[in-house]
């Protein structure tokens, strides 16, 4: 990329920063009223890119209403996370990412050279667009869909990334395309940021890989649990050069369950993560996971739960 473009990319967008909505009202969660940070940007936007460059920025330890990751692009940079007493440093090349609605609160110095590139989505987008693209990771998914039962120690990720020359061209680009504005950037940094989301799936895997290699089951399973709108016995067949018939066998054996039953508990549990953590109707939660219409949704739902899904979303909100 022409060096130029860049650094004017990104002195454009560290001077946005400034004028950005950074404002915490204090709203009522759970038994007590603590500061929120909404989206700071334009609503019309889904995605932001936010460039923090020499300046001495110190947040009020909040919560936030949208999905966020911050790189350190250039030198190292603090943040608290999950409490006041909890300062962590993100080493260049590292990124943070926070539990959503976890405590946070980002720290720089105008004596240091750090830039923070930020990537923030709406919470309706992330769920629409880039669930699939962490599915696979079971722990990963859950840590950004159901922070109150699935807890980290610290409430937070941290990768660094071997790779880094391939994310920092995707976020460089990503911001010159944010930089230049107008209809289509919007468009262009949804396949940009489902990259970048990616690649952070990947290196949690490898950093927290039990070292023993998948075996045809273990990748049958996981491919149902990315796409569980659409695998069937056929789409498997497809993409392993299997036979649907062994391939239901393998499964069973493996899991006791039939294929059905398999795909059907992958899209159970993602409508449950939708419903507690999203605000989307169980209308477009049944188109979302590949259910022919709004009834056979209730029907598997109910007969698995025991509750409609109006009704297990009033009860788990």
């Amino acid at each position: 990329m022409d060096s130029g473009i860049l650094e004017g990319a990104l002195n454009t967008l560290a001077g946005r920063f400034a004028a950005l909505n950074w404002h915490y009202p204090r709203v009522r969660i759970s038994d007590r009223n603590e500061p929120l940070l909404y989206w700071p940007g334009d609503p019309a936007e889904d995605i932001m890119i936010c460039v923090l460059r020499g300046l001495n920025f110190t947040e009020v330890l909040h919560r936030h209403g949208f999905f966020f990751i911050n790189y350190a692009y250039r030198g190292d940079y603090e943040a608290l996370s999950g409490t006041a007493d909890n300062l962590v440093t993100i080493r260049e090349n590292e990124c943070y990412i926070g539990q959503p609605y976890r405590g946070y609160a980002l720290r720089t110095r105008s004596d240091s050279q750090s830039v923070v590139l930020g990537v923030l989505i709406q919470r309706e987008l992330f769920f629409k667009e880039f669930l699939s693209t962490i599915a696979a990771d079971n722990v990963l998914l859950h840590f950004f869909t159901d922070p109150e039962r699935h807890k980290t120690a610290e409430g937070y990720m941290r990768l660094s990334f071997t790779n880094s020359h391939y994310v920092r061209e995707l976020l460089e680009i990503m911001a010159v395309e944010y930089a230049r504005g107008g209809e289509s950037a919007q468009l262009s940094l949804k396949p940009l940021v489902s990259a970048l989301l990616l690649q952070i799936a990947r290196r949690h895997r490898e950093q927290n890989a039990p070292g023993v290699e998948m075996g045809v089951a273990e990748r049958l399973l996981a491919y149902i649990a990315i796409h569980p709108e659409s695998a069937s016995l056929k789409e498997l067949g497809r993409v392993f050069a299997l036979h649907p018939a062994y391939i239901s066998t393998l499964l069973h054996r493996k899991t006791g369950q039939t294929f059905s039953a398999l795909l059907t508990a992958q899209r159970l549990t993602r409508a449950k993560l939708l419903l507690k953590n999203s605000d989307m109707t169980a209308e477009t939660i049944a188109l979302m996971l590949g259910y022919a219409g709004k009834a056979a949704f209730y029907r598997a739902f109910r007969s698995h739960y025991g509750l409609t899904p109006g009704q297990w979303r009033s009860s788990n909100s």
